[in-house]
């Protein structure tokens, strides 16, 4: 209820008349400002809200469900009377109320956030306070679920996956795990569905408990798309005259058919004649089956040749089996073919350019014989002449060409029912080593070439295979066999060979490693060998061929790799040289080659330019790409595995590429490069891998 408040106990006043209204204001106290109420007299006291207390003559207030105290009101003769007890407000400074903030807040788990709360007494003032906090905490719990795709719509045996996605009641996403069920195909346990063999509409649904969603799926007819090629009976028909009416109504008209690699398509002006020409094309689309609903096609076309802006424009016209020059369709008869597809010229050559199809152009496909079409220019439908050097000109690629025209077919048949007839198994072939697994897969094909969904049974005559997974394991032993996937009479195999384990290991340069230093003011003196120092047992060994300030460096680094531990009946199947460098280099091509240089590097192990090209190359790497404190691998060359001694040490020398030739090198250019060797930090190593058969 809501209270009165009042200045004394009673208040009263007269009315002069019973018909002249008394105005009695009523001040309603509550949490906020006071309200006030006009009563003018006992109707508008109802009207007010205010309800019989039980007594004849007596009203209650009651609308506020927090009062302070209570009044009534009594109409006693001419007397509107107030009765209400004396009002005791609440002192200043009294707490009357709390407010928290901020509010409201989102967090996500593991967030903190600090919260204030401020007091404040009846009058709005602030009051000081120290809370006491607590927290209701509500429990996460998943509350709704996202399917998607949806809607969806696939062809029939078409496999989808869908995902789920779980929310919370603060929507927050929410971890779960659904279940998944449908009634349009069948299902897995993680929502990749495979649709039902026949056209339908239903749902995929995850479920949790009794939170669901689903997805609208439609199973359509399975889409069937074949590629037909323009047969050898294409050609073309030219014709020209001075007059361009008569050009185009077919004057001097030549036919050509099967014979040309390209069908020209012409309606131009050329040094006062109109060339006229029209190319014919025949596609075999008898295979589409008579019951088939076409959805959509494609004509693809390729030019030879310069051409003329404009456009070219294929129609539907059903000329002979050969093309005759009475198969040419005058200008004015153009428009009665129906259209087919059109495109602007020019159009790329040497590639396919897709024909913009007209919305007919499905209705227009025999699927009882042959679709002939012709294409000609758009100039011929008007009786305008073309402009001097205008008018759409192009070779059409025909049968003996190159990117033929073909036609993209689209349909679907609800009265054919599509059957596996083969299986491709993949990787073939696999190479696995003895003992290792490997996962094959394998993907049928229909009739009409397109995927379908089979389940295969496996099998193989080399080590064991999960008849269900496609997962091989390969014997102990080196061999050769198959793996074979199968379906009813359909099967599709893979070729395996199983070899050795392959081992792979790392040689680092020894400490004998070095390089051999020399320099000439000439440059065959030079790369022949001339003032040669030789160093062992460095951080880093020169690799030089270049000029400066008119003498010619040339230094040549020599590393050892101790290989002997590689079994001798090993079969090394590759060996990579790898390198790190020091300081500065200056950009070339740096040659490893096979040599045999003493146990002890000397000047006499410096390998002559003129003699470098009799040692057999090992890798090469342009100095430039070679970082600078990391390990960068130089290109092996192919005899590179047959170049590492197994019975020894495998010895090479580093040079530049400059070295092999009897031409000096220009001012300021040549290869230079300083490499990593036995006693710096990522020392030269070689890295062999090989198997014991």
């Amino acid at each position: 209820m809501t209270m009165l408040a009042t200045s004394g106990a009673q208040w009263q006043q007269d009315k002069s008349a019973a018909l002249e209204p008394v105005e009695v204001f009523l001040a309603l106290v509550s949490a906020g400002p006071p309200k006030e109420y006009k009563l003018t007299d006992d109707r508008t006291l109802k009207a007010a809200g205010l309800v019989p207390d039980g007594n004849e003559d007596g009203w209650v207030i009651d609308d506020d469900p927090d009062p302070i105290f209570e009044a009534r009101l009594f109409l006693i003769g001419k007397r509107v009377i107030i009765d209400a007890p004396p009002v005791s407000l609440p002192e200043p400074g009294v707490l009357y109320s709390i407010v928290v903030t901020p509010t409201p807040v989102e967090l996500s788990s593991g967030d903190t956030q600090a919260f204030t709360a401020t007091g404040y007494d009846y009058y709005g003032d602030e009051v000081a306070i120290t809370p006491t906090w607590s927290v209701e905490t509500a429990v996460r719990a998943l509350t709704s679920i996202v399917v998607s795709p949806d809607p969806i719509s696939l062809d029939e045996n078409d496999v989808q996956a869908f995902t789920a996605v779980g929310y919370d009641q603060f929507g927050d996403v929410f971890a779960f795990t659904p279940t998944w069920s449908s009634d349009v195909g069948t299902i897995t346990s993680g929502g990749v569905l495979t649709a039902q063999a026949t056209p339908g509409v239903g749902t995929v649904t995850a479920s949790s408990g009794a939170v669901a969603d689903s997805a609208a799926v439609t199973v359509t007819p399975a889409t069937i798309t074949d590629t037909f090629y323009s047969e050898a009976a294409d050609g073309g028909v030219t014709g020209s005259n001075s007059v361009w009416l008569t050009a185009r109504a077919g004057s001097g008209l030549s036919a050509s058919s099967g014979t040309g690699t390209a069908e020209g398509v012409a309606s131009t002006e050329l040094a006062g004649a109109y060339p006229v020409q029209q190319a014919f094309l025949v596609f075999d689309t008898s295979s589409i089956p008579d019951t088939a609903t076409i959805t959509e096609v494609t004509l693809y076309i390729d030019r030879a040749g310069t051409a003329i802006a404009g456009i070219a424009k294929a129609r539907v016209h059903d000329w002979g089996t050969t093309v005759t020059t009475a198969d040419f369709v005058p200008g004015a008869d153009l428009t009665s073919k129906p259209l087919f597809a059109s495109i602007a010229i020019p159009i790329t050559a040497g590639v396919y350019t897709a024909m913009d199809s007209d919305a007919a152009a499905p209705s227009l496909i025999n699927k009882t014989g042959k679709t002939r079409l012709v294409i000609h220019g758009a100039e011929q439908e008007s009786t305008s002449a073309p402009a001097a050097g205008t008018g759409t000109t192009f070779n059409v690629v025909s049968s003996e060409g190159t990117n033929k025209p073909k036609l993209v077919v689209s349909y679907y048949d609800e009265g054919v029912t599509r059957v596996l007839t083969s299986i491709v198994v993949s990787p073939d072939p696999a190479s696995v080593e003895v003992s290792d697994t490997q996962l094959f897969t394998a993907i049928g094909y229909d009739q009409f070439s397109d995927v379908i969904a089979f389940t295969p049974v496996w099998s193989t005559d080399i080590g064991s295979i999960n008849s269900s997974t496609g997962l091989l394991t390969a014997p102990g032993t080196t061999g050769t066999g198959t793996v074979t996937a199968t379906s009813g009479a359909i099967e599709g195999e893979a070729d395996v060979t199983v070899t050795p384990v392959t081992i792979t290991d790392t040689f680092f340069t020894e400490a004998a490693d070095g390089y051999v230093y020399g320099s000439s003011g000439t440059w065959l003196t030079a790369r022949a060998g001339s003032g040669l120092i030789a160093s062992a047992a460095i951080t880093a060994a020169g690799c030089a061929s270049q000029e400066a300030s008119g003498v010619y460096y040339v230094q040549q680094a020599f590393l050892v790799f101790d290989t002997s531990s590689i079994p001798d009946t090993a079969v090394i199947t590759a060996a990579t040289l790898h390198i790190d460098r020091a300081g500065t280099v200056a950009a070339g091509t740096a040659k490893a080659r096979a040599h045999t240089w003493g146990p002890t590097l000397a000047t006499s192990d410096f390998v002559a330019g003129a003699d470098l090209t009799t040692k057999t190359l090992f890798a090469s790497i342009a100095t430039g790409s070679v970082a600078l404190g990391s390990y960068t691998a130089m290109t092996s060359d192919g005899g590179a595995p047959a170049l590492v001694n197994k019975t020894g040490k495998t010895r090479l020398v580093l040079h530049g590429a400059e070295q092999e030739s009897s031409s000096a090198p220009a001012g300021g250019t040549g290869t230079a490069i300083n490499v990593v060797t036995n006693e710096g930090t990522n020392k030269a190593k070689l890295v062999v891998s090989y198997y014991v058969p």
